[in-house]
């Protein structure tokens, strides 16, 4: 996968943004600077253009640019949406969008937290599979005595 939004194959990203158009797969890029948004888009190419146009402007085109909420709130929505719907696949790949958008771990945690009120104990300890409970230097999310956490995605290097 690309680091920082800059896609494997300049070519093929320069049809896709012509095709698509830019405005929208800019915005999927600067939302999700650690991935390759545009392979992202190269499988729902394939699969079916109307449909991939159709996602691409309703999400990023649309939602994703209404300035109501912050990027850095409407990323951490995105992953209460990811935990409520079990969606572990993409859940990783949001909460390094969180954190690139400077969400804390600890507001990420405190997303599946609050979650807990309305979905059930196992979804909420699903999605902690993305925590691990070795300290992170410098992290201070936890009180002394409790479980020390970290978001794995942090220890990557992303």
């Amino acid at each position: 996968m690309a680091k920082h939004g800059k896609p494997k194959n300049d070519g093929r990203v320069g049809q896709l943004r012509q095709k698509y158009g830019a405005v929208a797969m800019d915005n999927a890029a600067r939302l999700h600077p650690d991935e390759d948004v545009y392979e992202m888009m190269e499988w729902r190419d394939d699969m079916d253009p109307h449909y991939a146009k159709l996602w691409l402007d309703w999400t990023y085109g649309g939602l994703y640019t209404r300035t109501i909420l912050s990027d850095r709130v409407r990323i951490l929505v995105v992953i209460g949406q990811c935990i409520a719907l079990d969606e572990l696949e993409e859940l990783p790949i949001h909460i390094r969008s969180a954190l690139a958008h400077h969400a804390t771990p600890r507001e990420v945690l405190e997303v599946i937290l609050q979650l807990t009120v309305y979905i059930t104990r196992k979804a909420s300890s699903c999605s902690t599979a993305s925590i691990r409970t070795s300290p992170t230097p410098g992290w201070t999310g936890f009180t002394p005595g409790c479980i020390r956490a970290e978001f794995w995605i942090t220890r990557r290097g992303n």
